[in-house]
């Protein structure tokens, strides 16, 4: 009984969550009021469509939709498709058309139906989406296209080979709910009285574009990926066993298995997440059909396999979980973000996209505050140079004038751009602005610096040091990559971690004496933890050639060089063993457990599973691994300078130069007061306000002709509502909040980069269910600016002259 309550809980969960009537926090939200006592009166998109706007329309749309999707996502991660995951989806549905919060009287249930589908069976729910929007455009009845779209579920469940009778009955169900909703607007249908959305579709077009752009987003992936290369023995047992596999012999694939297992120990490597994320996946798969236990199995073997390697503890996790073992699920899913904290390659994607995403996001948002700002400034500069210049240029003639004053700066870049705006309408910004303006030009300064990180990060996959470094965390390397090491070593002789590669992928492949070549390289141009690590490693060649003299020799330095290292205390101890002299042996592994107990328990299991781990190599340090990644390369610098080169236009050797410059001209502005007429913006009424033409400046809060006339305070206008969606933020930093709207803008572009720059790392990604749910997050942050702007919009009051 006690795995059935989570799964009670959740499902009653559900049917709250849909209950959640989005539509009429939306359309009260956008001050249309209360949807149900406007038009058909339900509290669906359609209604909120006809009675606030398009844009209400749109974002219920898109709200009722995540309401069935989300909560079946996360099922779906959970349970698989099976029968209580199928229950959720129905009761999300029930819950939109019957909620608790309002006396169960919903709406109809289609955009949540949509979400529900597209979580549960992806293609199957684009299709229906796609069937019913060109309904919309080709009839123009929303409820029409909900019948037509529905009315052939059940028949695209058969076709495309969902063919569980469960899922066939889920269909009609759902269908039969969607008709039994829909009574009202059949009668009208066939009266002929039935209301149409929109004109010639427009509505139903922007959605679809929407939703195009955010499918085609989601589905880019342009991620970076290390793939090391495996010995040709486990890449032929990795064939055979998934040939095996095939054929159904399950005895016959574990033994094979275990063959892998068996090499990696041999070999000496770390890691080798190709084979665990066939594992995972595989562990997903007969966990979808119910063999926990099998599944449970599988991720003990991935992480046998990869010991670093994150999915495989969050398949074990969700094993534990379906287990109702909830302690040891939670256990193993901390395990699993420990794992990838400590995985290197993840973390340098992550950040590395992460900084990417920002750094554009800033860009674009900063030039998104001038560009608002330079629409509110010009008419304010007309006015005030035509007070200046009467007669001196005609008046047909001044957009022209300002066409090229506003062009030229942009043809030098948009550093220049930039910089000249603020300079030109700084007198026209207040104190906060002054000092967004000045967050804005120090950004644009440090670009260069910025940039840098950013392109080491776009050229790390063909940072060759780094590749280098990789190979020997994970334990192997193939020859063509120490050929390119080999190569990039003679033009850089003073890279010490060049020749440590070279030297330790020697040694994996068998090349003793190359190695010990390489090793001596190392130790002329590195100290510290490099140089104790090279001792060590050199000791562990002399071992593999049989020298014990010489390896006793050098583990004997790395010992001096590092005495709190357990590692070259066990090697000396197995070179001892060698030499047969077990007294001093002996001795050493009982200094070694002292140093540290637990590393040379795991260190003695090791070395009886593979000749691979008879001695132990030094790990590469996170630190030098992060050296290496953000060290500039030729591809890196090449790659900021055409960005400086072809956007910015201004060599970064100028930089300097110039930001001190424009600091000094708005620092001689600040204390500039102008004697002659300037004209301002009336924060109330939105009117430019002239001195010397109007004799009303800026008085309290609002204009002198303002405050004669007691201009209302009127509610935001329709297009002002256009406006904020067009673009978030937008709105807001033309009426003065900056603050806000450049919060808002950023949060915005940061959800759109994220989706376009796609998927972090390509291993985890293959892991099967951990695939595809990276969109939420970014998908989630461009609604999030919607959101604001709906709460937002009803707290913004604009005088508005008649």
């Amino acid at each position: 009984m006690d795995i059935y309550i989570p799964r009670l809980v959740y499902v009653l969960g559900c049917y709250l969550i849909g209950s959640v009537p989005f539509g009429l926090i939306t359309a009260k939200a956008m001050g249309a009021g209360d949807i149900r006592k406007m038009g058909s009166g339900n509290i669906g998109a359609t209604n909120v469509l006809r009675s606030a706007g398009k844009f209400g329309g749109a974002i219920t749309l898109l709200l009722d939709a995540l309401k069935g999707f989300i909560p079946l996502v996360v099922a779906k991660s959970w349970w698989g498709i099976g029968n209580w995951t199928l229950l959720m989806g129905f009761l999300a549905i029930v819950g939109h058309n019957y909620p608790i919060y309002l006396k169960f009287k919903g709406g109809k249930g289609v955009a949540t139906s949509f979400g529900v589908l597209i979580a549960l069976w992806p293609d199957i729910g684009l299709i229906i989406l796609g069937l019913w929007i060109a309904s919309v455009i080709i009839w123009r009845y929303s409820s029409l296209a909900a019948l037509i779209s529905f009315a052939v579920l059940p028949i695209i469940i058969i076709i495309l080979g969902e063919g569980s009778l469960h899922y066939f009955i889920f269909s009609i169900i759902v269908s039969i709910m969607i008709f039994y909703r829909h009574k009202d607007n059949i009668k009208r249908l066939l009266r002929g009285e039935e209301n149409k959305v929109g004109k010639k579709g427009t509505t139903m077009l922007i959605i679809l574009i929407f939703i195009l752009f955010m499918g085609n987003s989601a589905a880019f992936a342009g991620n970076l990926d290390y793939a090391p290369a495996l010995p040709e023995d486990i890449y032929k047992l990795m064939d055979a066993r998934r040939a095996t596999i095939l054929t159904g012999d399950k005895v016959s694939a574990d033994r094979l298995l275990e063959n892998i297992i068996s090499e990696r120990y041999n070999h000496g490597m770390d890691r080798i997440d190709d084979v665990s994320a066939l594992l995972v996946r595989e562990g997903y798969q007969v966990l979808e059909k119910g063999n926990v236990e099998e599944a449970l199995r599988l991720s003990n073997k991935a992480k046998e396999v990869s010991p670093s390697y994150a999915p495989s503890y969050y398949l074990a996790s969700k094993s534990l979980f379906k287990k109702a073992e909830i302690m040891a699920a939670l256990s193993e899913y901390l395990n699993g973000v420990t794992a990838s904290l400590n995985d290197f390659w993840t973390l340098f994607n992550i950040a590395g996209r992460l900084y990417t995403v920002i750094l554009i996001a800033l860009t674009l948002t900063s030039v998104t505050i001038l560009t608002v700002w330079l629409s509110r400034s010009l008419p304010i500069l007309f006015h005030t140079f035509r007070e200046l210049t009467t007669g001196f240029i005609n008046k047909s003639l001044l957009p022209i004038f300002w066409g090229i004053i506003v062009i030229i700066p942009l043809i030098f870049g948009m550093g220049a751009f930039v910089l000249f705006w603020i300079v030109g309408s700084w007198l026209y910004l207040i104190r906060k602005e002054r000092i967004i303006a000045i967050s804005i030009a120090i950004f644009i300064l440090i670009l260069p610096q910025s940039l840098k990180y950013s392109s080491i990060y776009i050229t790390g996959p063909e940072n060759i040091t780094l590749k280098g470094l990789l190979a020997v965390e994970r334990g192997y390397g193939e020859n063509s990559l120490i050929e390119r090491l080999t190569d990039q070593y003679k033009s850089e002789p003073e890279n010490k971690y060049l020749p440590l590669s070279i030297a330790y992928l020697k040694y994996k492949q068998g090349d003793y004496k190359g190695s010990l070549n390489y090793y001596m390289n190392v130790m002329k141009v590195s100290a510290g933890y490099i140089n104790t690590m090279s001792l060590n490693n050199i000791g562990n060649a002399y071992f593999a050639l049989g020298d014990y003299e010489n390896a006793i020799l050098y583990y004997k330095k790395a010992r001096e060089d590092l005495p709190d290292s357990s590692i070259p205390v066990f090697n000396l101890s197995q070179a001892y063993r060698e030499k047969l002299m077990f007294n001093d042996a002996e001795a050493a592994y009982e200094q070694a457990k002292k140093i540290n107990p637990s590393d040379i328990g795991r260190y003695t299991t090791l070395a009886t599973k593979g000749r691979g781990y008879r001695v132990i190599d030094f790990p590469i340090r996170k630190r030098d691994l992060w050296n290496a990644s953000i060290a500039p390369t030729n591809d890196s610098n090449i790659l900021a300078e055409n960005i400086l080169g072809g956007i910015i236009k201004i060599p970064a050797e100028r930089f300097p130069f110039l930001g001190i410059s424009i600091f000094i001209v708005l620092i001689i502005l600040s204390y500039f007061k102008p004697r002659t007429p300037m004209a301002y913006h009336c924060p109330e009424c939105g009117h430019i306000v002239c001195s010397n033409c109007t004799g009303s400046r800026i008085y309290g809060t609002a204009c002198k002709e303002c405050r004669r006339k007691d201009a209302a305070i009127d509610k935001v206008a329709e297009l002002d509502r256009r406006i904020s969606f067009f673009l978030p933020g937008i709105w807001h930093i033309y009426k003065g909040k900056v603050g806000l709207g450049g919060i808002v803008s950023l949060i915005f572009f940061i959800g759109v980069i994220g989706l376009m720059l796609g998927k972090i790392d390509d291993t985890w990604y293959s892991a099967y269910y951990l695939t595809g749910k990276y969109y939420i997050p970014w998908s989630l942050l461009i609604l999030l600016p919607y959101l604001i702007i709906i709460f937002h919009l009803k707290f913004i009051n604009i005088r508005i002259k008649n």
